[in-house]
Formats: C-alpha cells, sequence, structure tokens
C-alpha cells in the first residue's frame, strides 16, 4: 500500500477519536455578577420605574387639565336694570354700605335694597 491510500482510508479507532466530544475543564463556581444577572435585574428596574413615572405625569396633566376644562359652580346674577349674568364664582366679599349711601338713591330703588 502507499502512503495515499493510507491517508484516505481512515481506520476505525481514528474515527472514534474524532467524534468524542473535548472535556471542558472543571471550573470552580461562576460569580452571579460574571454571569450579568444583576445587570438585566437593574436595567428591568429602571425601564419599569421610567413607566411609572411617565404614566404618573400622564396622571398629572389630565387631573390638573381637567379642572381648567371642568366648569365649577354656576351663579346667576340679576342686575336692577334686567341683565342677568351667569358665570363661576372665584371669589367673594361681603359689603355693607353705610346709611347716607341709600340717600342717593331714588325712592323705590331705596325700598327694594332694604329688604
Amino acid at each position: 500500500m502507499s502512503a495515499i491510500e493510507l491517508e484516505s482510508t481512515p481506520s476505525a479507532s481514528t474515527t472514534r477519536r474524532e467524534r468524542r466530544r473535548r472535556q471542558r475543564p472543571v471550573r470552580g463556581p461562576v460569580s452571579v455578577f460574571a454571569q450579568g444577572t444583576p445587570l438585566v435585574w437593574l436595567t428591568a428596574g429602571g425601564l419599569v420605574l421610567g413607566l411609572c413615572m411617565v404614566l404618573g405625569l400622564l396622571a398629572l396633566i389630565i387631573v390638573q387639565g381637567g379642572s381648567t376644562f371642568w366648569q365649577g359652580e354656576l351663579a346667576l346674577v340679576r342686575l336692577h336694570d334686567g341683565t342677568r349674568l351667569l358665570g363661576e364664582q372665584t371669589r367673594s366679599e361681603d359689603f355693607f354700605p353705610e346709611a347716607h349711601a341709600f340717600e342717593a338713591l331714588a325712592p323705590e330703588r331705596r325700598a327694594s335694597t332694604s329688604r
């Protein structure tokens, strides 16, 4: 047999050796930080925190913005000349005129204000 024929026909013992997988060296315990698991959890926590902040901001905008467009209690005011005003009361103030302020009014108006 020539050298070419020997190389082309592998023997049964060499094919078994090639099929065997190489044994990995046994290592000690691997650190959790080496696997990157804490950083995955940290990233997920940051994502959840960011989403909660966005949802909280949207809720704040809806609540504060809704009060802008939602009307409060309406008050109807009738004036002496017959006009009526309808609006939302924003503030109130007590006013008590003195007696000399009524002297300038007409007698029929003076009677209606003393009620």
